[in-house]
């Protein structure tokens, strides 16, 4: 009777063992692929930036301007960008990025404004521009010598839309009295 049920016990083992001998030599990709679970597992997400960001710019002109950049990344909002390839769902997010300008001239301030996509004067920009699919890329400094800017430094905004690959450039023109123009650059 013991040998009974030694035999019948390394039967019960040796058939419960052949259980997934189909399975042995696939890739995990393959069995989740044959049970319609690859979709909810495939994704790949890049960051861009992948860490917090700032980049600081002071610039003295020798007509007396003083400028002060500060751009750095908005965990907040971003552009999401998403792609198929190979049964892998690849999401990009842009983080967009603040900025932070200052314009004195001879120690008196002109201009102290932080400026993001969110503001009321971005939104309001004449063309009727969705800025949804922009992030804020790039901000730069020129001076102009003509009859508009009269050596005035300007600002400069690059947006920029990945999922169309399309640029749009803002230009800041300080007023003075913490006043500005806005408009945007065809």
């Amino acid at each position: 009777m013991y040998k009974y049920l030694i035999l019948l016990f390394l039967f019960s083992v040796a058939f419960i063992s052949c259980d997934g001998r189909d399975r042995a030599y696939k890739t995990n990709a393959e069995v989740l692929k044959a049970h319609k679970l690859l979709d909810s597992f495939s994704e790949k997400i890049i960051y861009r930036p992948e860490k917090y960001t700032e980049v600081f710019n002071d610039t003295t002109f020798s007509n007396g301007y003083k400028v002060s950049l500060k751009m750095y990344t908005d965990a907040t909002r971003h552009v999401v960008v998403e792609s198929r390839k190979d049964s892998i769902k690849h999401k990009t997010i842009y983080r967009d990025n603040n900025v932070e300008i200052v314009i004195t001239k001879d120690q008196e301030e002109i201009l102290n404004l932080k400026l993001s996509k969110a503001d009321v004067m971005v939104k309001k920009i004449p063309s009727g521009l969705q800025l949804s699919n922009y992030y804020l890329k790039n901000v730069w400094i020129e001076t102009l010598e003509n009859k508009r800017y009269n050596g005035v430094p300007v600002i400069y905004l690059n947006f920029y839309a990945p999922s169309h690959k399309s640029h749009k450039i803002m230009e800041i023109f300080p007023l003075g009295g913490g006043r500005y123009q806005l408009t945007e650059i065809d």
